[in-house]
């Protein structure tokens, strides 16, 4: 389960990366930090354009990332720790 959850970390780092650099809208480092300076308005009819829909999209994959680095630490320690017969 720990390899399954560690190509699945990968994937979504690439996905991440993808998202900020390769797509149309281009999103730096600093239009992560200033989401609520950009993204939110008074007017809520409107639609979200779609760069924050890229910030927002970047936010969930870090956020799935960081719990499949987790679980990928948790099942793969013993794994590793294993000592091996003699």
């Amino acid at each position: 389960m720990g390899f399954i959850s560690t190509i699945i970390l990968i994937f979504l780092l690439f996905l991440v990366i993808k998202t900020m650099f390769f797509s149309t809208t281009f999103i730096s480092l600093n239009d992560l930090t200033n989401f609520a300076d950009m993204c939110e308005n008074d007017d809520f009819s409107s639609s979200i354009n779609k760069k924050c829909e890229n910030i927002i999209l970047i936010y969930w994959l870090l956020l799935a990332s960081f719990f499949f680095s987790l679980f990928s630490v948790l099942t793969l320690y013993p794994f590793f720790k294993m000592n091996k017969p003699k």
